[in-house]
């Protein structure tokens, strides 16, 4: 069993982007989900295989045939689903991170003016200001912001 690397260090390096740090954040997340769910993949698939020894044992031959395929089977679903939805909900994080991140990289300071600063805008007060800047809603509003330059590159790997 391999497990996905991740440095542990940089969810702990400053970026100077709330949207960067928030996706690295969460790639983070992700990426220790992933890792204990192949740990766990590994553990009932050898629980599996030592059913099917002791199945070898108390039944017919025909009958265990069966129950073997039908437990690879249902085996084979679950590690599918796991590869889909992480291919699905975390890619275009991760897509999303890469795009954001080559901003950064090509004009910084007018990238985290553009996307993430509230200077030359209108607020009543400070809690909307505070909203702008660092909330769930700024990753959302960067997202869609981006969504165009995203979609070109998920197009590209496929």
């Amino acid at each position: 069993m391999i497990s996905i690397y991740f440095d542990d260090e940089l969810p702990k390096m400053k970026f100077k982007s709330y949207y960067l740090h928030n996706k690295i954040l969460a790639a983070d997340y992700v990426i220790r989900w992933a890792n204990s769910t192949t740990l766990e993949f590994k553990s009932y698939f050898e629980k599996l295989l030592k059913r099917n020894e002791m199945m070898a044992e108390k039944t017919q031959p025909k009958q265990q045939r069966a129950s073997y395929i039908q437990s690879l089977e249902g085996f084979i679903k679950m590690v599918e689903d796991f590869l889909m939805t992480l291919k699905e909900q975390n890619a275009k994080s991760i897509m999303q991170a890469k795009i954001y991140n080559l901003k950064l990289m090509e004009k910084h300071f007018l990238t985290i003016w553009k996307y993430e600063k509230a200077s030359f805008k209108y607020f009543k007060n400070r809690k909307e200001v505070e909203k702008y800047t660092s909330s769930w809603d700024t990753i959302d509003r960067i997202n869609a912001l981006i969504e165009n330059d995203v979609q070109v590159l998920i197009a590209k790997t496929k």
